[in-house]
Order: structure tokens, then sequence, then C-alpha cells
């Protein structure tokens, strides 16, 4: 079950969207396109800003709130105010395990780049395959997860993974991910570039960690 949001989050996230979608128009790609639901036949309110408040309620009660909080983000990625949002959100709620502090180091471009290389791994394709990219890390099952969407599942995993801080161990939750990832697709293409990656995330850790 998706945590609720507490007031302030609340009122965050309304102007977040806001900010990233100043027109229902746009807010209904999001919804028809990350969601898969109409918007037409679940808004309600008279003002815009009503029924991004009501969109926001509808997603707390049905549980679709990180589906429309990972969807918000592949729609409008550079948002200032949403991507403020979710690393505020994401330390807040982060499992238990990692430190709380933001330590995120993935840019828009990049986490899209290594979602892209991600859903070339074969074992991706399935819920099972990206669930054992996960091996090592003990508090895997509390992260937010979608089941049935490849790409925002893993959208959601590495945005959960690199907004925590570093491990108790000295690792890197994001760094583990990918090195597991990486064991399925040894000595091929993908696995030589998505080693690559994971070594331009170590360096930028490591730059954020001793600054």
């Amino acid at each position: 079950m998706d945590e609720p949001l507490n007031l302030a989050e609340r009122k965050q996230l309304h102007q977040a969207l806001l900010s990233a979608f100043p027109s229902e128009g746009a807010l209904e790609q999001v919804f028809f396109f990350e969601l898969g639901v109409n918007l037409r036949q679940i808004r309600e309110g008279r003002s815009y800003s009503e029924v991004v408040g009501n969109l926001i309620l509808w997603a707390e009660t049905n549980n679709r709130l990180q589906d429309l909080l990972a969807g918000a983000r592949n729609a409008n990625p550079g948002n200032r105010e949403l991507r403020r949002f979710l690393e505020d959100y994401q330390a807040h709620h982060a499992p238990s395990g990692a430190t709380k502090r933001p330590s995120a180091v993935l840019t828009p471009q990049r986490r899209i780049e290594l979602i892209q290389l991600l859903l070339r791994i074969p074992a991706s394709g399935s819920f099972e395959g990206r669930s054992a990219f996960l091996i090592g890390l003990v508090w895997a099952q509390s992260l937010t997860r979608s089941p049935t969407n490849s790409r925002m599942d893993l959208d959601m995993i590495i945005d959960q993974l690199d907004s925590l801080g570093q491990l108790d161990s000295g690792a890197w939750p994001l760094l583990i991910f990918l090195q597991n990832a990486a064991s399925y697709v040894d000595g091929t293409a993908v696995g030589r570039e998505l080693q690559k990656m994971s070594q331009q995330l170590t360096e930028a850790y490591q730059e954020k960690a001793n600054a």
C-alpha cells in the first residue's frame, strides 16, 4: 500500500503538478499514457486547481500515488518543483537500513539512458527478473513497485535507490542493483555499457560523498 501524504506533502505535490503541467490537457496526457486512465472519467472540480487537488486524493484513495509520481516524473523530469517534491518525499519515506540524507546523482537524461539500457536486458521483462536485480538489498521488499509495467517499475526502483543514502556497509544501493543486473549480460555490449554507466555513477557518488 502507498503511504498517505501528510498535509504539507499534499500541498507541495499540488503546487508541483500545477507547475509541471500548467494545463488540464498536459495532465490528461500523463494520466492516459503513464497511468492508463482517462482523466475525463475521474476529474472533479470547477477550476483546474481543484481538479489537480481531487486527482491527488483519487490517487491516494485508489493506491495509485506511486504511479502518479512516476508518471509525472517521466512526463516532465526537468521541472524543478516536481523534482524537489520527489526528492523530499523519497528522503522522508526511505526504507529502514539506509540514511535519510538526499544523495541522488541521476540527472533526468542519465535516468532515461539507464532505464533504456536496463530494458535491453531480457530478464527485465518480468517482475521476477527485475526483482532478482535487487538481491543483496535486504529491505528491497519495502520498495514501491509496479508489477505489470517494466519501464515504470525500473524507473521507480532506480529513483528510490538513487535517493537513498550510503548504506552502513559503505555501499550505494543503486550500484548493487546495477551490478546484479550486469551479471545477466556479462560479456555483451549491453553488459559493457552497463559497467560504464556504473563506473560513472560510482564517481558521481564519491564526489557527492566528499563534497
